[in-house]
């Protein structure tokens, strides 16, 4: 078993990196000056959810076993809470924003055939499993409702025990589909990424040919949900993600009309909309949605969607403000390391395991080959170490986004004191406990 102290972790990286940024390690790794401060950013980072619900940012606390080998210094030994799972690079949109882009780009010779076998999904269910995954979210890579027999295996994943997820475009869900994910799989939440309002503004975000009527089908199955959800029965949260950049801008205020035509005929009910900045790929110094053009998108939410949101019966609308800001002032600015990465783990079609799913598909990023070797093997074994330190000496600041799914988790673990005293650990332990006792939404998907 590998056994590293944070402390020595964090001595050991900051002696490999260059000499501008080690001064900004120094600075930034000074912890706060008393654990009363490191209460209060635990607090804040979990009083989230009551803006932003499944959104929020303090999920990882209900998570007992982590967070012990964590506050005793030992991330090696952090296992996974939740797996994006990709069960297909294969995708009915052609977004120019697209995550894994260079991805699909270097496999583009095996185009039409990049669906994950059915034999090997449930054997990377069962190891994920073992390892005590407990919640599987089906994503991109592509659409994953794609894959044919992706129902069979959200049914199977079920079967493990583990909670199931689904984020989709929308494009290839059908009545009946819908129906046995609501009535039968009843997956902890399933996000729609609508991303624009009208025909013609979403066919020019997501990039398909105009023969295509993908809105007019995405928004009939919309109305279909959203009577389907006045059924009791149904526990599924349902939402709409919407991604802000230059291609919608333009259109975010007709938001407001778009949920009046899904909501008010069917008198149904959709839980959320929620709206976060595009991230462009390629690392903290990427180019990024402006301060102006996040200003204006704010503009446009609270003076036109929200208003329409609120006389909607039990529809939350989100506009994730920390999102925009923080894309301006990345992480890496912030903390000197990537912490959060061990729980949440990303796998792909091809049974690869890649350290984080912001970074699917990327080589440096792979850190093992479930259709080879065990994921006990690969969570122990030296590629995963290899890819850890690469990380932070240099990966996280070249290659990583400025924020990510994990980023809010960074900055609170990042505060704590290594090598922790015993009464420090009591005090963070407190803390943890009293806000334990709080109900956070999908707290298996982190």
């Amino acid at each position: 078993m590998v056994r590293i102290h944070l402390r020595q972790y964090a001595g050991f990286f900051a002696d490999t990196l260059p000499a501008q940024r080690r001064v900004s390690f120094i600075r930034n790794f000074t912890p706060p000056r008393s654990m009363e401060e490191i209460a209060a950013r635990i607090q804040q980072s979990y009083r989230s959810r009551e803006r932003y619900g499944p959104f929020g940012f303090g999920k990882w606390i209900h998570h007992l076993p982590q967070i012990d080998a964590f506050l005793q210094g030992n991330i090696y030994e952090v296992k996974p809470i939740t797996a994006e799972f990709v069960p297909t690079l294969e995708c009915t949109f052609a977004c120019p924003d697209c995550t894994y882009r260079d991805w699909k780009t270097r496999t583009a010779a095996e185009k039409g055939k990049r669906y994950m076998d059915f034999v090997l999904m449930k054997h990377l269910l069962e190891e994920l499993s073992r390892a005590g995954v407990k919640g599987i979210i089906w994503t991109g890579g592509g659409e994953p409702t794609l894959h044919p027999q992706f129902l069979d295996g959200m049914r199977f994943a079920k079967t493990l025990g583990m909670q199931n997820g689904l984020f989709t475009n929308g494009s290839m869900l059908t009545r009946k589909m819908v129906e046995t994910l609501l009535f039968e799989i009843a997956p902890a939440f399933i996000r729609i990424s609508i991303n624009a309002p009208t025909p013609e503004s979403h066919r020019r975000f997501h990039c398909y040919p105009s023969r295509r009527h993908y809105f007019s089908q995405i928004l009939g199955i919309l109305k279909h949900i959203a009577i389907l959800k006045l059924d009791p029965r149904v526990r599924t949260t349902v939402g709409l993600g919407i991604i802000v950049n230059e291609r919608n801008l333009a259109v975010i205020g007709d938001f407001g009309s778009f949920l009046h035509s899904l909501i008010d005929p069917s008198g149904g009910r959709i839980d959320y909309i929620a709206f976060r900045p595009t991230v462009h790929y390629g690392g903290a110094d990427k180019t990024q949605l402006s301060a102006e053009l996040a200003a204006d998108a704010g503009t446009k939410y609270r003076g036109l969607v929200l208003p329409a949101a609120a006389g909607i019966r039990g529809l939350s609308s989100i506009f994730i403000e920390e999102r925009f800001e923080d894309i301006l002032r990345p992480q890496q600015t912030q903390v000197p390391f990537c912490l959060a990465h061990p729980w949440r783990v990303s796998i792909a079609y091809d049974g690869k395991v890649y350290l984080c799913a912001e970074q699917n598909g990327n080589p440096d990023f792979c850190i093992g080959d479930l259709a080879v070797s065990s994921f006990a093997n690969i969570w122990r074994g030296p590629q995963r170490k290899k890819v850890i330190q690469r990380l932070n000496q240099e990966l996280f600041h070249r290659s990583c986004p400025p924020i990510c799914v994990l980023t809010y988790m960074n900055k609170v673990l990042n505060a704590f004191p290594f090598p922790l005293i015993s009464a420090e650990t009591a005090g963070i332990k407190q803390t943890l406990e009293t806000l334990r006792g709080k109900q956070h939404p999908h707290v298996d998907f982190l």
